[in-house]
């Protein structure tokens, strides 16, 4: 009950998508570029390029609002540097992190 007031008192003072696009922006290093995010369904589909792509999951994946974040296209190399990566993570809003 209490979880739930608090989770839509949140939502009803900032939108989730704001939130999500803060909590990814915070997650991501700042070797790593976002070129396209889309939310819906449940999920936040991102792609970008990034000088150490196999970071990324682990990095996304430490962040509560977020679960099961996977890559949804091949990881290609780019030849000025770096990976160009399509990734695809659950959004998990009220999910607290664990000490």
């Amino acid at each position: 009950g209490r979880d739930l007031d608090a989770i839509l008192a949140r939502r009803r003072t900032t939108p989730y998508a704001v939130l999500a696009i803060n909590d990814v922006a915070a997650a991501l290093p700042d070797t790593t570029w976002l070129t396209e995010l889309r939310i819906g369904d449940g999920h936040l589909r991102v792609s970008g390029i990034s000088r150490n792509v196999a970071e990324l999951v682990p990095l996304i994946e430490a962040v509560p609002s977020f679960g099961e974040a996977r890559f949804y296209a091949p990881t290609t190399r780019l030849a000025g540097g770096g990976d160009r990566f399509y990734l695809d993570m659950r959004l998990m809003p009220g999910r607290e992190k664990t000490p």
